[in-house]
């Protein structure tokens, strides 16, 4: 697909549809779905919700009453894939490498032929190779555009795992088949990260899992805590997001910009061991990217003790750490305010728990990616949920996987 005729707004939906196809199946999606199949020009009928959503087709009736349709972005976006990604495809390990802008995924169909499907996100022109073993040629593709190359045969020759910079790990089923878990080190930003020492420590939190504490949380009083911020909107202060009142927000009254920053002054050196950062009631007002620093005096900050994706509600746990000033700061743009409705620190205290939900069996596989870093990958091929022992520190945690699940743990050095 290329950019040629498509106008400013067309190009940016057409990224955005490439970004889905591409970075979804990545990270392990079975399917891609657009929302709309079909609306009209006036982007109806509408039942009171998104009034400018686009349908992957626009239907249109005439003034002589004959109905004709047009295809839009998302229509030719999904195709870089349907069109050639057949159904029971395999995704395999690709990696663009120098090309930069150039994203892609790979798949092999049930036939055995192999599709590779590319966007380039620049807007100038980007030259990538592209190799299969012993075989490999040259494209540019125009900013902006698209292309999906396929081929058939065996493979001749042998990848190598460095230039592809993913692993692949493989698990057993019981029902005989194989559940495959790839992950590459550009998955590492995706992921909340802790430091622990000279390490960083990484893990997943797939949908339906937990952690649970081996001793009870308590919030810290809030008694003496007095919150700042690098900006604040006039009708959301900077105390709303530490008020105890999660009616209430803090914003930033912009877009957000790296280095943003909101901070809170806890009144005296504090233990804790867990960031509650909740951004529930504004929906995607939270930091895209985030980074988490402690101080005793407010002032040296030394490194982030956290980083993480962020989300609705962002739940980072900490090795035991001391510290009277907490600081978190933001590391990506957007369009959107940044907010923070409430800001809870817990401290470990009480009897510990003595529920740690369903034991069940796990399989475990280590792999090293080519940059070094040490993966633990943690499978539940069960029907039910199991738990198992996650340490953090000098603090051993309970995890509950969900049926079916994966959870990836990583240590890298500093």
């Amino acid at each position: 697909m290329s950019a040629a005729a498509l106008d400013f707004h067309g190009q940016a939906g057409f990224a955005g549809a490439m970004d889905l196809v591409i970075n979804a199946t990545r990270d392990w999606a079975k399917s891609v779905v657009r929302w709309n199949m079909a609306l009209d020009q006036d982007n109806g009928p509408t039942n009171g919700g998104c009034d400018t959503c686009r349908g992957v087709a626009t239907v249109t009736r005439g003034a002589d009453g004959k109905w004709s349709y047009a295809k839009t972005v998302d229509y030719w976006a999904l195709g870089q894939a349907s069109k050639f990604v057949r159904p029971g495809a395999r995704r395999v390990a690709s990696n663009t490498l120098g090309a930069g802008d150039v994203q892609d995924v790979a798949f092999v169909n049930p036939n055995g032929s192999t599709a590779l499907v590319a966007f380039n996100s620049a807007n100038s022109p980007k030259t990538f190779r592209v190799q299969w073993g012993d075989k490999w040629f040259s494209y540019t593709l125009a900013g902006g555009a698209a292309a999906t190359f396929t081929w058939n045969g065996p493979q001749s020759g042998a990848s190598d795992p460095t230039a592809i910079g993913s692993v692949d790990v493989p698990f057993d089923n019981p029902d005989g088949t194989q559940a495959l878990i790839s992950y590459d080190s550009g998955m590492l930003a995706s992921q909340t990260q802790v430091r622990a020492g000279d390490q960083w420590l990484g893990y997943t939190m797939p949908g339906g899992a937990s952690l649970t504490s081996p001793t009870a949380e308590v919030p810290l009083d809030r008694g003496g805590w007095t919150a700042t911020a690098s900006s604040s909107s006039a009708g959301d202060p900077v105390g709303n997001a530490v008020d105890g009142d999660p009616a209430t927000r803090w914003s930033t009254g912009q877009g957000m910009q790296p280095d943003d920053w909101f901070q809170v002054d806890l009144g005296s050196q504090q233990t804790f061991n867990r960031l509650v950062v909740d951004t529930t009631a504004s929906n995607q007002d939270f930091a895209k990217q985030f980074e988490v620093y402690v101080s005793d005096d407010g002032t040296d900050w030394g490194k982030p003790i956290a980083t993480g994706p962020g989300s609705t509600l962002d739940e980072i746990l900490l090795p035991q750490i001391k510290g009277r000033y907490i600081r978190l700061v933001n590391r990506s743009s957007a369009g959107n305010w940044w907010s923070i409705h409430e800001l809870n620190v817990l401290a470990p205290g009480g009897p510990a728990s003595t529920d740690a939900g369903p034991v069940g069996d796990v399989q475990r596989k280590t792999a090293v990616l080519p940059d070094g870093t040490q993966l633990l990958v943690v499978y539940n091929p069960g029907h039910s949920p199991a738990t198992f022992d996650m340490p953090l520190g000098d603090t051993t945690y309970a995890y509950h996987l969900p049926a079916s699940a994966a959870a990836i743990f990583t240590t890298r050095q500093q």
